[in-house]
């Protein structure tokens, strides 16, 4: 997903607005903005590809292989150098 800059002035916006929001309003809001980000065919996918193990990755094999192609493609260009 790429970030556009109305997307980040939409969030500033966002975090100004819910400092002056009572908690349940700041739920509801962060529900309807994740809502947004978040697909119901991502969701399913997080669910069947995480863990519940407490490791920063959430157990899951796609962020490690995607950590992994990441560092060895640094490493064949800083070969190439």
């Amino acid at each position: 997903m790429e970030i556009e800059k109305e997307d980040i002035e939409e969030i500033g916006e966002a975090i100004e607005a819910l400092g002056k929001m009572i908690e349940a309003e700041q739920q509801a809001w962060l529900k309807e903005y994740r809502d947004k980000l978040i697909t119901p065919e991502d969701e399913a996918l997080w669910k069947r590809g995480a863990s519940n193990a407490g490791y920063h990755y959430l157990g899951c094999a796609k962020t490690m292989a995607q950590i992994g192609k990441a560092f060895a493609e640094a490493m064949v260009k800083m070969e190439k150098e």
